[in-house]
């Protein structure tokens, strides 16, 4: 069966789905998958798109046929006009090689170091909270996760250059959205207010990271960042370093991957909480069994098997990365 012949919405003759997709893309495939399976098709103006859902078929793309499986180059495309060459933007050999690179970072020693840092900004919130006072959860996160990623990625006060990064990144991804959902990107040389929202968003970027990278260089220092380790990376079959370009590429997609997904997860983990009072009591029954009231370590985390099925039952519900293209 071609892609043509699947079930799915016809669209018009021109533009396809595209209408119902942008009005409201979550309820768009929500309901195509109740109403036509786990795999069907639609059009978005010129483009085929083939939708696939369900663990065992994705399990089955992206594990056991992912040899043969490659990403979508429009999203590429989008994505590396601020994002350079990183993780989420290559491919193949050049894939390989900068996941080898990026692993010592997530050694168990330096995931360590980065648990205190997220425990440490994560009691600074909690202690400006009071009883009775109302906030914005979703605020919250968001400037929790921006001053921890800021912290771990390149040491930075999120108050200076991490914040200056941060809002650069919310607003090229606010514009890769944009790009997404309507199915094309007009040409950088265009000046149009669109593309000249990207490039500015890259100039802050480069110019922020850029200058750490640089300083990092001359002082030749390991400050127990993820940009310090990227630096000091070599390849263990040439023993080649990382470019200061390839650095400059993981760092910012580390930043834009691990910020706003890591908010969304929290945000909506306290709302399902909200909603169960019984599941709220139990975690707390947990929490306080395990901890005795002092702070987590990272080794505290095989002792709290409920808290970690909260956090994975909150992300299936709602995932803060529900649509993969490829």
């Amino acid at each position: 069966m071609t892609d043509q012949q699947l079930p799915g919405p016809k669209g018009g003759p021109l533009r396809g789905s595209m209408a119902a997709f942008q009005r409201n893309q979550l309820g768009f495939l929500l309901n195509n998958a109740y109403e036509y399976g786990e795999i069907y098709g639609f059009s978005l103006g010129p483009r085929r798109i083939v939708v696939i859902s369900g663990p065992e078929l994705n399990q089955e793309v992206l594990v056991g046929k992912q040899k043969h499986v490659y990403k979508a180059k429009f999203n590429r495309d989008v994505l590396a006009r601020v994002l350079g060459q990183g993780l989420v933007t290559s491919e193949g050999d050049q894939h390989k090689r900068q996941r080898k690179l990026v692993q010592p970072a997530f050694h168990h020693k330096r995931i360590n170091a980065y648990a205190d840092v997220m425990v440490a900004h994560t009691e600074e919130l909690l202690a400006g909270w009071r009883d009775g006072v109302y906030l914005d959860v979703d605020e919250a996160m968001m400037g929790l996760t921006m001053r921890i990623v800021a912290k771990t990625l390149f040491d930075a006060d999120v108050t200076a250059e991490g914040g200056e990064v941060g809002q650069a990144i919310a607003d090229f991804q606010a514009t890769s959205v944009h790009d997404f959902t309507r199915g094309f990107m007009l040409p950088m040389w265009l000046p149009t207010p669109h593309n000249r929202r990207i490039s500015r968003s890259k100039e802050i970027i480069d110019r922020v990271i850029n200058q750490i990278i640089d300083d990092r260089r001359a002082s030749g220092e390991d400050t127990g960042d993820l940009i310090s380790m990227l630096l000091l990376a070599q390849d263990e079959d040439d023993g080649r370093s990382m470019i200061d370009e390839q650095v400059r590429d993981e760092v910012v997609t580390l930043f834009a991957a691990g910020h706003e997904t890591t908010s969304n997860a929290l945000t909506w983990t306290w709302y399902l909480l909200a909603q169960y009072p019984e599941v709220e009591a139990k975690l707390h029954e947990e929490l306080g069994r395990v901890l005795n009231g002092r702070s987590p370590t990272l080794a505290d985390l095989d002792n709290l098997p409920y808290t970690e099925a909260v956090i994975k039952e909150s992300m299936r519900l709602y995932p803060p990365v529900w649509l993969l293209m490829i």
